[in-house]
């Protein structure tokens, strides 16, 4: 299908935007296409939100998914300054972090791999 432009509406502060979504989008996504090109506070922290959830799949979900969780759900406590950091080893010598620093939700993966050679 298509895309056109409707008339959707932020679910936060009801705001109205003019967004571009398929021709034959239902209410909910023309709501959800508003909300992401909100400027609210509240449209921009759910931006972050649903943001984050999509790196945080793309860097841990096909290797670590428990990973990948427990640093989704966290997310709104490192937004709303309630933590500061979370870090999650894997015991695979993988560990993922998530912060906030200026304004940016931080995701990184951090590998470590040593090496060791025993020559006689």
């Amino acid at each position: 299908m298509g895309k056109t432009v409707l008339d959707g509406v932020c679910i936060f502060c009801g705001q109205i935007l003019h967004v571009e979504v398929e021709a034959n989008s239902n209410d909910e996504t023309t709501a959800h296409a508003a909300t992401m090109q909100c400027e609210c506070e509240a449209a921009k922290e759910y931006q972050m939100t649903i943001r984050g959830e999509k790196k945080i799949d793309e860097m841990f979900g096909a290797d670590y998914q428990e990973c990948a969780r427990i640093l989704k759900s966290s997310i709104p406590d490192i937004i709303s300054h309630r933590i500061k950091e979370v870090i999650v080893d894997t015991g695979w010598s993988v560990k993922g972090r998530l912060k906030k620093k200026d304004g940016k939700l931080v995701v990184k993966r951090e590998e470590k791999h040593d090496k060791e050679a025993n020559v006689k």
